[in-house]
């Protein structure tokens, strides 16, 4: 899919020709905007749901979906792999050539697919050792998806090409929706699964 979504990308739109001081200076503000206001709110949102949370799930039902987010945020450290930082060098550097870009993408989705093995046993290893979270597999099932899902976002490669706006505007609405759905769909401590069920779901179609 990214091949031939790729192949059809006309060459002018992804790179500009010669593009002026004051252009690369726009340019340069938009994404540093786009990037700063989607950091901001990926920061903001979840703090607004920790209060709600913590009243409607209880202490049983909110201890396992810390945990279980602490184990989301290693697994997507691992799938990350410095994939933020090298990707989108590569991509920038790349920019010359449609078929470097497309070399590039599939190394590094191939990559982090060879990841997903490691990450599924470390996980298992999680879910055997750590006792709050023995009675709630949905709630670990979950979590892995959204791991994964999350891990896989191709925002680097929009970072790369330096078309941010796009891009962080899909990745931020997905969050905002998954912290909505949590003050609408998550009413009692037994609930916890679906706060992991809404940010997996939501992550999944900001990377699709």
């Amino acid at each position: 899919m990214w091949s031939r979504q790729l192949a059809r990308t006309d060459a002018s739109k992804i790179i500009p020709l010669k593009p002026g001081a004051q252009s690369d200076r726009s340019s340069l503000i938009a994404n540093f905007s786009a990037l700063a206001g989607g950091h901001a709110v990926g920061l903001v949102v979840p703090l607004l749901t920790v209060p709600y949370l913590a009243r409607t799930l209880h202490p049983e039902g909110w201890a396992p979906v810390l945990v279980a987010q602490a184990l989301a945020a290693w697994l997507l450290l691992l799938l990350d792999y410095g994939f933020d930082l090298s990707a989108t060098r590569a991509i920038a550097q790349a920019r010359g050539g449609l078929r470097d870009i497309v070399t590039i993408v599939w190394r590094v989705q191939y990559a982090k697919l060879l990841l997903v093995p490691v990450a599924l046993l470390l996980m298992l290893v999680a879910y055997a050792f750590i006792p709050v979270l023995h009675d709630a597999p949905r709630l670990m099932i979950w979590t892995v998806t959204f791991g994964i899902v999350r891990g896989l976002n191709p925002l680097w490669f929009f970072q790369g090409l330096e078309q941010m706006r796009g891009a962080v505007l899909t990745d931020t609405a997905g969050k905002v929706l998954g912290a909505l759905g949590v003050f609408i769909f998550v009413h009692e401590p037994n609930d916890g699964w679906k706060v992991l069920a809404l940010q997996a779901l939501f992550a999944g179609l900001s990377c699709a």
